[in-house]
């Protein structure tokens, strides 16, 4: 039995040694790495289709334009923008009616449960005390 067994002992011994070798990951440097994805043709497609994208947005009107609205939009007082909000929700919705009644009215009633929840909702925040926003300018 003891010669079964040192061959058994010396099978499995070999066989941890085989599998600790193929198993056995060695993570790439981060130089390889990152030179291995530099290298990738998709990657530099899309490095440079964002620095495409990022020079046309940063020479645009439109989205100088947009910032500038933007920086007004957030200048003015929380409780004027609630306003503001609720009466373009209540435009919008009606707008959105006015539409659907001049096209031709459709069956039923569903279809404005929607656009009452928005005009309900809008008037709230038209019309309703803005409590709990402070009105102060932010810088």
């Amino acid at each position: 039995m003891s010669g079964l067994s040192g061959f058994l002992r010396l099978g499995l011994a070999d066989a941890r040694e085989r599998l600790t070798r193929i198993t056995a990951f060695e993570p790439p440097d981060d130089a390889e790495l990152a030179a291995v994805v530099e290298a990738s043709a998709v990657v530099r497609l899309v490095a440079r289709v964002v620095n495409t994208v990022r020079n046309a947005a940063n020479h645009s009107a439109f989205a100088n334009r947009a910032c500038a609205v933007r920086g007004a939009w957030l200048r003015q007082l929380p409780a004027q923008r609630t306003r503001e909000t609720g009466a373009a929700l209540v435009t919008a919705a009606s707008a959105h009616l006015a539409l659907v009644f001049w096209q031709g009215r459709p069956p039923g009633w569903l279809w404005l449960v929607v656009p009452a929840l928005a005009i309900a909702f809008g008037l709230l925040m038209a019309l309703a005390p803005s409590r709990g926003l402070r009105d102060e300018v932010r810088p």
